[in-house]
């Protein structure tokens, strides 16, 4: 597992697009001997040869990842294979293919076979394209290998496309093959198994005169790379080389003495004509052992970002930019565009789709009042571009995210007209650094599941599950479950339970809604009567929980829902009848089915607050003011913590936004009656999108779902969120604004809205 854990750090080495940690760009492939081809990786033949088809799969124009066709493995017992020749003895690759299946679920293969070693494969159940990748090493007299897509059985058809295979450069980059090769050994460096820097595995150069060097081929000529690599010494004080040669000029080299696990990085740029570098770690006397580990290579896609090499290229000039030697921001060289209609563009590409990025450059004016722009564009959405007019040199700055299936963009600097020169120099992109956050915290309100089919909450739990959210939320109406006294109807909540249990999501159940006969009232037509009769609602809850808590599903129980306001706590709120009639009958109703279970007792929550303010809400109570009166009735101990509902409306998430105010004073009160360290759940965060009052845009829903994560896993005391809700509900007016909180449209394909994508991006695998 250590080792797994070691190629997963070691991006550079062993992902297919050499994705460097903290970077996120790519080493682009190239055609050095090393590399393996797969023909028709993208079906875009229109045949599927010279793939091996075991059953019935076949070639499709729907349902394509890119280009025009696509894989379709059918239903159950199919795929394709292909035999890759030429492959090098010893030498590591990376195969990736882009998956789908129609109804998420079924399982689905890539796998690699015949190279040597024993099968590797991934596997997903998505129900979107998702890239599947392994990595394999050809024994040490293989040079062929047999890669597959492959399902054994299912419900709906499943699609593949858009195959890569990718050898790395460098080879062995952790030592942990146990072996030195194909690094060369100059004296007497071995493989060790102790002063790791990660994995199980490093290189001992020694104590004296001593190094090991590769060679690395498939590099592209006139292109920057930089290499780095983890070293100590043994006994501080001994110099020890990290360096790079033969690619076309000079030596570089850096340099520590350090007892402690430094990482050196050099950058280097190839000559005009090179695609080989050799590298080396080296060191010429010393007195103790000295460790090497973690190599990694990359090559950034902005190429000559300060114009040092002494030429434009890969930038290429609109007109008549020159490069200049003066009014330079650092180095020896800026870019002089020009005066008017003019500019410099570069085409970048080896970006990660659905990736944000900063764009900089430095940009002065020799005389200000020209207007300079920095832009991209053709990255998969709309140009982003800013100004400026100074005669000084200017950092500008903007950010860009690529679309779904976007590599590359265009970045420029260009001004239309002006009076004198514009000089630009030093750009930088960086890729912004994406938190995640686990799926095992994060789950969805859905529409209503109390009213759905069997086929309606399949659909419902597989959106969920292909998410990597683990938590549904929904609510149990007691009212339709107990009509009349003494009866319990559990059909429709058995449905909900056995599909939440079969995809092993987590279930946080909301009990409240009080029949007529427990509501003191003739009828309840909404389904949002508090109770009267504290022993009835203490009897369904301990009903409820004696019959789902010992079936293996990980269970919460909310003891209402905004029961702050008067619309969910009918004929009125009173948090004096919830604290006596729903929080201490309930919670004692749910503890004693655990014991009589004997099953750990589940977390129980005070129903999710509403972040209302009373003066802007008739008939409600401040948070804060109803879980003071729940104490001062005497509600301590009757609950392990609360739900709250961090709604911000038509503004982002922020901490000094009221809701996220009123919720500290919450905690603050928590911590005063002895209730710490509670973790609260965000049992509804989300946005309405639309026109009308209340509701924000498409692109802001999704600008405040990415931030939201941020905000609320950011605080201290957050535990679970979940989201409201996964899709529009079509059952109402969309007109209305509570049924546009969904990610997804309530069209028949169920439409992503782009807050879907940022949701997603937002969870750890």
């Amino acid at each position: 597992m250590k080792a797994s854990r070691k190629i997963i750090r070691l991006c550079a080495a062993a992902l297919l697009l050499l994705t460097v940690c903290f970077s996120q760009f790519a080493l682009h492939p190239t055609t050095a001997s090393a590399d393996a081809v797969i023909s028709n990786p993208g079906f875009e033949t229109g045949t599927l040869s010279p793939w091996t088809n075991s059953n019935n799969a076949s070639v499709v124009t729907t349902n394509v990842h890119s280009g025009t066709k696509a894989l379709n493995l059918g239903i159950s017992n199919s795929g394709v294979e292909q035999v890759l020749t030429g492959l090098l003895p010893g030498r590591s690759y990376t195969v990736s293919a882009w998956v789908k299946n129609a109804a998420a679920g079924d399982l689905v293969y890539l796998g690699v076979k015949n190279f040597g070693s024993t099968d590797i494969v991934a596997t997903t159940t998505s129900a979107a394209y998702t890239q599947l990748t392994i990595t394999f090493t050809t024994g040490s007299a293989n040079t062929s290998a047999t890669i597959y897509v492959w399902k054994n059985g299912g419900t709906a058809a499943t699609y593949a496309d858009d195959f890569t295979i990718f050898s790395p450069p460098l080879q062995n980059p952790g030592f942990e093959t146990g072996t030195l090769s194909p690094w060369t050994n100059s004296n007497n460096a071995s493989v060790v198994t102790t002063n790791v820097h990660s994995g199980t595995k490093a290189l001992n150069l020694g104590i004296s005169n001593s190094g090991v060097e590769q060679e690395l081929t498939g590099l592209s000529p006139g292109t920057s790379y930089t290499v780095s690599a983890w070293v100590k010494n043994a006994a501080a004080g001994d110099l020890v080389y990290l360096g790079v040669k033969n690619f076309g000029s000079t030596d570089i080299v850096a340099t520590t003495t350090s007892a402690a696990y430094t990482q050196l990085t050099i950058t280097f740029t190839t000559g005009s004509a090179n695609t080989s570098a050799t590298i080396y770690v080296w060191k010429n006397g010393g007195t103790a052992a000295t460790y090497a580990d973690d190599f990694t290579i990359f090559s950034p896609p902005l190429q000559n970002p300060g114009f040092e090499t002494g030429v434009l290229s890969p930038w290429t000039t609109q007109n008549n930019a020159v490069l200049s030697t003066t009014n330079v921001h650092s180095g020896t060289r800026a870019v002089n565009i020009g005066t008017s209609n003019t500019g410099v563009e570069q085409n970048i590409a080896g970006l990660s789709p659905n990736t944000t990025y900063t764009l900089s450059a430095w940009v002065k004016n020799a005389a200000a009042g020209d207007v300079v722009y920095l832009g991209a564009k053709n990255f998969g959405g709309a140009e982003v571009n800013t100004t400026t007019t100074s005669a000084t040199y200017t950092q500008l700055s903007i950010t860009f995210t690529t679309g779904s299936a976007n590599t590359t963009a265009n970045i420029f600097v260009w001004k239309n007209a002006g009076t004198g020169a514009t000089y630009t120099d030093d750009f930088a992109l960086t890729a912004v650094q994406v938190q995640t956050y686990s799926g095992q915290n994060i789950g969805f309100n859905t529409q209503d599941p109390y009213f759905a089919t069997s086929a309606g909450l399949n659909q419902l739990y597989d959106k969920v599950s292909s998410t990597g959210s683990k938590w549904v939320r929904g609510t149990l109406f007691w009212d339709l479950m107990e009509p009349t006294q003494g009866t319990i109807n559990w059909t429709q909540a058995d449905l909900i339970f056995n599909a939440i249990q079969a995809r092993g999501l987590k279930y946080d159940i909301v009990i409240r809604s009080a029949p007529a006969w427990a509501a003191g009232v003739s009828s309840t037509p909404d389904h949002n009567y508090a109770p009267t009769n504290g022993a009835a609602y203490g009897n369904i809850c301990y009903q409820i929980a004696k019959r789902y808590l010992n079936r293996g599903v990980t269970i919460a129980f909310e003891i209402g829902n905004e029961e702050n306001m008067q619309f969910f706590n009918m004929p009125s709120v009173d948090p004096v009848k919830y604290t006596n009639n729903m929080l201490k009958p309930g919670s004692n109703g749910i503890r004693q089915a655990a014991a009589e279970l004997g099953v750990a007792a589940p977390t129980i929550l005070v129903g999710g607050f509403s972040p209302v303010e009373p003066a802007y809400v008739p008939n409600s109570i401040a948070p804060l003011d109803f879980m003071q009166a729940i104490y001062d009735n005497g509600g301590k101990g009757y609950f392990d913590t609360i739900a709250y509902h961090t709604y911000t409306y038509v503004a982002g998430s922020s901490t000094s936004h009221w809701t996220f105010t009123e919720l500290q004073s919450i905690v603050d009160l928590m911590n005063g009656k002895g209730d710490t360290n509670k973790k609260i759940w965000a049992t509804e965060v989300g946005w309405a999108t639309g026109t009308g009052e209340g509701e924000v845009s498409e692109a802001d829903q999704a600008a405040f779902t990415a931030n939201a994560f941020d905000v609320w896993f950011g605080l201290p005391y957050a535990g679970p969120m979940m989201w409201y809700e996964l899709v529009d509900n079509v059952s109402y007016d969309n007109g209305n604004r509570e049924n546009t909180f969904g990610l997804l449209h309530s069209d028949a394909t169920w439409t992503a809205k782009p807050a879907y994508t940022a949701f997603l991006s937002k969870i750890s695998p």
